[in-house]
């Protein structure tokens, strides 16, 4: 019950709130602080309708930085849990010079619908501020790192694997006007026991000083899905972001 639950103590945890306009990150290093709530369509391996919950805190100092994202998702039918989800991301970054920058990141997800029980990764990456020119901002990141994975067995005890991983990551931001931004997040992790890949696709609209409203696509793509599941799971998210 304890880990079950983990995913959502640990989103209390890093409660934030987001801010999307460029005139705030010049007067304070809080580049990002959001919470966000919301219902939620999946399709793939699970199609339900579920709650979602999401909070992303990133500071951005001259020189040093961190991030911590987290979300928790549960879905049930008629007093029937038939999905859960939690992850939760963190970072810390060191600038090496305007373009140039290295980074820790440690993920953790748990997802025990699916026949990956749980799955933690702890990377070293060297990132490159591809594209500064506000409105616009590209990050590009590459990497590698280890992974430890406890995999569910049909009638038999779960595997715990452990395996080395490259990593790369793409986060594009654009601020389309003083209301409304787009961001595209992609992230890669590979190693022998398959390819994992997650995006994020997301317009975020101002709603008022302290409301936003966020429409989201995510995909994840496993190159070595279990028996009977497919490759590819997607998720469809309508969001009300509370910034502060």
């Amino acid at each position: 019950m304890f880990k079950q639950y983990i995913g959502t103590a640990l989103l209390l945890c890093s409660i934030s709130s987001q801010t999307a306009l460029a005139t705030e990150a010049t007067t304070t290093p809080w580049k990002t602080r959001s919470i966000e709530a919301g219902a939620m369509m999946t399709s793939g391996n699970t199609q339900t309708t579920q709650l979602n919950m999401a909070s992303d805190m990133q500071f951005d100092g001259k020189e040093w930085g961190f991030g911590v994202k987290s979300s928790a998702s549960r879905a049930s039918d008629r007093g029937k849990i038939t999905a859960q989800h939690y992850d939760i991301h963190g970072n810390v970054h060191y600038n090496i010079n305007t373009r140039f920058y290295v980074s820790l990141t440690a993920e953790y997800e748990r997802d025990p619908f699916s026949s990956i029980d749980f799955q933690i990764s702890e990377a070293f990456s060297v990132g490159y501020h591809a594209v500064l020119a506000p409105p616009l901002s590209l990050d590009l990141e590459v990497g590698g790192g280890i992974r430890q994975t406890k995999v569910q067995q049909a009638l038999k005890n779960a595997l715990n694997i452990s395996d080395g991983i490259a990593r790369s990551s793409l986060n594009l931001k654009w601020l389309i006007n003083d209301h409304n931004s787009f961001t595209e997040v992609i992230t890669t992790t590979g190693g022998k026991q398959g390819t994992i890949s997650n995006t994020e696709t997301a317009l975020i609209s101002k709603l008022n000083g302290s409301l936003s409203s966020k429409i989201a696509f995510k995909t994840k793509t496993n190159s070595k899905p279990a028996l009977g599941t497919k490759k590819t799971d997607t998720e469809t998210a309508i969001l009300l972001t509370f910034s502060f």
